[in-house]
């Protein structure tokens, strides 16, 4: 059975926010239903009983329970910081004008425009996330892609 490790950035994270997440991870610890994606390689070079969450609250407080600070791929789980960067430079409405934000029942890997306004739907799934990476500023691909990783190395 693996083991729950959690290590607060400091006394000022105790809160009652803190404690429920750490006890919603140890209820989760021991989940084994499901399956490690094969068809991606990165993850299927995962260890299944790998388990970890971190979380940075606004004010800069963050909990790390478990294999919080083991490396690990973020696949989609970029996708709203790509969004955030996007509404930062172009702001909400300038995003709003180019990706929807209508929950769909589309996978998250769906490449599909809403064909009433010719936008992704939203940008949680591969269309609005790529539409969105593309309204970063840079002159290139790499420019963009470089900054992206900028932001994630940084730790977002």
């Amino acid at each position: 059975m693996p083991k729950l490790r959690i290590r607060w950035a400091s006394a000022r994270s105790r809160s009652p926010v803190a404690r429920s997440e750490a006890k919603t991870c140890s209820d989760l610890l021991n989940e084994r239903s499901g399956e490690v994606a094969n068809y991606i390689p990165e993850l299927a070079r995962v260890d299944p009983d790998s388990f970890g969450i971190g979380v940075v609250a606004v004010d800069g407080r963050s909990l790390a329970v478990g294999d919080a600070e083991l490396p690990f791929t973020i696949q989609s789980a970029s996708k709203p910081f790509v969004y955030g960067m996007a509404v930062e430079e172009h702001g909400r409405d300038g995003v709003l004008a180019k990706i929807g934000v209508q929950p769909v029942e589309e996978a998250f890997n769906a490449i599909a425009l809403d064909e009433a306004t010719n936008r992704p739907f939203n940008p949680m799934i591969n269309a609005g996330a790529i539409a969105a990476t593309d309204l970063l500023g840079g002159d290139t691909a790499e420019d963009r892609l470089a900054r992206l990783l900028a932001v994630f190395e940084r730790g977002c």
